[in-house]
């Protein structure tokens, strides 16, 4: 009855080590090599995607333009709503960001001066993944935001032209 208990416990043993690469037994990875390697691939994907805590959480993207364009769909029903939908991505890829931040837009029934920057994009544009927009404006002057701006602007040429209705712009 001893013996059957031990036996249980050392094949547990045997079972949690070979999970966990068995390298007491010459099994699994070769540690020496991947304890050398690793860090240097984790400095530098730490460089890029680095914010300092303070003023944003692990959660928060490195860049939420980026995130907000890369699979996002445009709903929109109105010319007038298309022309504010092309305006405010006019200004976003030409403006500062205090200068957006004056900025107001004709809210989705026409009324002129109603909405800011941020209010617009959440009323027409639909991510594919649901992102926040609390550091727009640290952001937009980024050039990885410019261009993807650039880039959407470029794919709505013919949207905001109004040869087209709704379109969606898909990620590059």
């Amino acid at each position: 009855m001893v013996m059957l208990k031990y036996g249980r416990v050392f094949i547990l043993l045997c079972l949690a080590n070979m999970l966990a690469g068995c390298s007491w037994l010459g099994w699994g990875r070769d540690d020496q090599t991947q304890v050398q390697t690793a860090p240097a691939a984790q400095t530098e994907t730490m460089t890029y995607a680095y914010e300092p805590p303070a003023t944003r959480d692990l959660s928060t993207p490195s860049n939420v333009v980026v995130a907000f364009f890369w699979d996002v769909n445009i709903r929109s029903e109105t010319d007038g709503q298309r022309q504010e939908i092309c305006r405010a991505l006019n200004d976003m890829s030409a403006l500062s960001a205090p200068e957006l931040q004056q900025k107001r837009y004709a809210d989705a029934s026409g009324a002129s001066g109603q909405w800011n920057l941020v209010q617009l994009l959440q009323a027409y544009f639909v991510p594919a993944q649901p992102v926040t927009l609390d550091f727009l404006y640290e952001d937009i002057e980024k050039p990885a935001s410019r261009e993807v701006i650039r880039q959407t602007l470029a794919d709505m040429d013919d949207y905001c032209a109004g040869r087209m209705i709704s379109p969606e712009v898909t990620g590059w």
